[in-house]
């Protein structure tokens, strides 16, 4: 349970930095491509008492 929470945790802070990156303003495709992905939030977005659901 220890390292799912701190795998969310590193989740959360990923989205915070990517989140603002202007993704439609990079000319690379990959890298547009994965910044769209890291831009998903997912479960690392549930509160901390949420996620051991």
């Amino acid at each position: 349970m220890e390292s799912q929470r701190q795998y969310a945790d590193f989740q959360n802070q990923a989205w915070q930095l990517v989140s603002h990156l202007d993704q439609y303003n990079q000319r690379d495709p990959q890298l547009r491509r994965r910044l769209r992905y890291l831009s998903a939030v997912g479960p690392a977005a549930l509160p901390p008492d949420q996620l051991d659901r």
